[in-house]
């Protein structure tokens, strides 16, 4: 899709108004085109500073804390739920 010039910004918020779904569709076909990437082929490819690295382990840990913390105070049919909706969850993050 080719993206015109523009003389306004007025001129240029009707053309992707107008052509929104051109541009959606054409947004859908490009994504489909490429292999899909996820958090940990992102993190596992990043180059980190030791700084950040140790800010992306205290953050796992303090989310870990969070969830046993919630999990110790829920009934057996809620932690059902809620592994059940982990595991649904998970699957699509991996697809």
């Amino acid at each position: 899709m080719k993206i015109p010039k523009f003389s306004s910004e007025a001129e240029e918020a009707a053309w992707w108004y107008d052509h929104r779904a051109e541009v959606e569709a054409d947004i859908r076909r490009r994504m489909s085109d490429k292999p899909r990437l996820n958090l940990a082929d992102v993190l596992s490819r990043a180059e980190l500073s030791p700084a950040a690295n140790d800010r992306l382990e205290d953050l796992a840990e303090s989310v870990a804390d969070h969830i046993n913390e919630r999990a110790a105070r829920m009934t057996p049919a809620e932690r059902a739920r809620a592994d059940a909706e982990t595991r649904r969850i998970a699957a699509r993050v991996r697809r």
